[in-house]
């Protein structure tokens, strides 16, 4: 029975059906698109982290200072310098810390990408063209894979990102 008519979704010829990208999807710009991307959000985060610490600093606190007493706004301000130090220090540890490759020998698994053995908790990333160990996913705002290697300054990002706002929030609310 022929299926080409199709679109790849599903591959039939497989022990059992899995999903699969279409052929065509390989050679689009915006799949090989998603390597630059990376590079190209950089500058964004990096700007919109130092946006946000400038329109406090320069703008929300000297405002907030009418309103609270001296030490909440030296309180604040020191959150506020902490949080966006460690913000920027966890999103470049996780953007340039290799995530984890397994150790290459010629043992079983093989890798069909990488020719090389595959542990069973490594999985190959398709854009950094790798097998990376513990996997959680590829982040276009890293550039780089979440992986065994940098998970740990993902997640500390992450967690900056989340509580510096709710720190944030009470000084913008008035």
């Amino acid at each position: 029975m022929n299926l080409n008519w199709l679109p790849c979704w599903i591959d039939l010829e497989a022990q059992k059906p899995t999903l699969v990208l279409h052929p065509a999807i390989y050679n689009c710009p915006l799949y090989c698109g998603r390597k630059i991307i990376g590079k190209v959000l950089l500058p964004i985060v990096f700007g919109a982290i130092l946006f946000e610490f400038f329109v406090t600093t320069a703008i929300l606190l000297p405002y907030e200072s009418y309103f609270s007493s001296t030490w909440v706004t030296w309180l604040y301000s020191f959150l506020i310098g902490y949080f966006v130090v460690n913000t920027l220090y966890h999103y470049f540890k996780a953007r340039t810390l290799h995530p984890g490759a397994p150790v290459r020998s010629k043992l079983e698994p093989i890798c069909r990408r990488c020719h090389t053995h595959k542990p069973r908790n490594a999985s190959h990333c398709s854009i950094c063209d790798t097998c990376i160990v513990d996997m959680d996913h590829h982040c276009i705002w890293l550039n780089n894979c979440v992986g065994a290697g940098n998970v740990r300054h993902f997640f500390l990002f992450i967690a900056f990102i989340a509580v510096g706002a709710m720190i944030w929030l009470p000084v913008a609310w008035r």
